[in-house]
């Protein structure tokens, strides 16, 4: 039988592993909307290590693997969410900074545009102008 400092120690890294791959996910620009149910799987599975811990007698062994079995398949199912999440939430984030650059270049080429025809446009009235007070006699 194990004892609860074993249990705690041997769930260290899974626990660990799920928490790196939501903060990734979060660092990544997934929104708290998409975070927020795996921070509820890692609370559940923070209970059912709780429970399992509480369980220490012989009798009750299998109840506890149970648990920790359970709590094992929640911190994977997390880490393979965050890990999904944080690949999604980077090319929403890359697909964003193209349209930007996309949209910018677009606006400066507008801006070009509108510029070349405000530039012709007064040098045709500029002409007009002065064929009119060549014509006129001025």
């Amino acid at each position: 039988m194990s004892t609860p400092a074993q249990l705690t120690e041997s769930m260290q890294l899974p626990f660990s592993s799920a928490l790196i791959a939501v903060r990734q996910a979060q660092e990544a620009g997934a929104t708290p909307n998409e975070i927020a149910p795996l921070i509820g799987l890692l609370n559940k599975a923070l209970e059912l290590q709780t429970e399992a811990l509480d369980l220490r007698s012989p009798a009750q062994s299998s109840k506890r693997a149970e648990l920790l079995s359970q709590m094992d398949q929640i911190l994977s199912t997390v880490a393979t969410q965050g890990s999904k999440l944080t690949r999604a939430s980077l090319e929403r984030e890359q697909t964003n900074q193209t349209i930007a650059y996309i949209l910018g270049a677009v606006a400066a080429l507008l801006g070009s545009l509108f510029y070349a025809l405000a530039v012709s446009s007064y040098k045709r009235r500029r002409i007009k102008r002065i064929l009119n007070m060549r014509v006129s006699g001025r």
